[in-house]
């Protein structure tokens, strides 16, 4: 995958994630209080794309502000985009589940 081509993925990887934490925040204030389990669910789930997720939104923002990476970091950069797209893909998950719920 090219220079160009790894960046595009990584934008696209970095929105997902971003529409699914905004999905997820809303779905947690929906839930009512007699569903302690879906909104545990929840919140394992966020916790693990959070994690997954933190370096890429660290790539996101030092691409953003123009900084340079290094060469270790950028190394790195194809995992975490993995990572965060394979959690990303669990919430989604989760949350249409949730939606077809009666």
């Amino acid at each position: 995958m090219s220079r160009d081509e790894m960046a595009a993925h990584a934008e696209r990887v970095f929105r997902r994630h971003n529409q699914a934490e905004t999905r997820l925040l809303s779905a947690l204030q929906s839930l009512s209080i007699g569903q302690p389990e879906a909104y545990e669910a929840l919140l394992e789930a966020e916790a693990g794309m959070l994690d997954a997720c933190e370096k890429l939104n660290e790539f996101a923002i030092r691409r953003r502000d123009n900084k340079r990476m290094g060469i270790i970091e950028k190394r790195r950069i194809p995992g975490t985009i993995k990572a965060c797209d394979t959690q990303t893909q669990i919430v989604e998950e989760l949350l249409a589940g949730m939606e077809r719920a009666p």
